[in-house]
């Protein structure tokens, strides 16, 4: 028997950058892990392209408030967007950190994501199905 989940985003977000595509390949990672801490590189949850399409989106949503997105932006309002998913009022990730690296002259942007102990265990021991809601 498949388990129902709804996974919540807390907070007001003029855009938001998650879809349920991105949490299905958020609980993947952490089904696949063996234990709570999974790190990604940011490009396997939002790829590239649609990265840089978010980038202008944003730049056009921020108008004077900032002149340019770029991606590194990007992928910061992605992790800060996860760190906000919950099920039941809690938390799904206990933290999430987006960072980068540098090889040459090109970046690699990365995220870091430890799952609460509930979200790990539903991932993990059931058999479950989570559906994304937007609040």
């Amino acid at each position: 028997m498949i388990r129902e989940y709804e996974i919540e985003i807390m907070g007001g977000y003029e855009l938001l950058v998650l879809s349920p595509g991105m949490i299905t390949i958020l609980t993947e990672k952490v089904k696949q892990s063996d234990d709570r801490e999974v790190v990604m590189q940011a490009e396997e949850i939002l790829s590239q392209g649609y990265a840089q399409y978010l980038a202008c989106v944003l730049s056009a949503n921020m108008e004077n408030v900032q002149p340019s997105v770029n991606l590194r932006e990007v992928y910061r309002v992605t992790a800060e967007q996860i760190k906000k998913l919950s099920i039941n009022k809690q938390m799904c990730f206990e933290k999430v950190r987006f960072y980068e690296e540098q090889y040459d002259a090109r970046f690699q942007y990365y995220l870091y994501l430890r799952s609460s102990e509930m979200f790990y265990v539903l991932v993990k021991r059931y058999a479950a199905k989570f559906s994304l809601q937007y609040w």
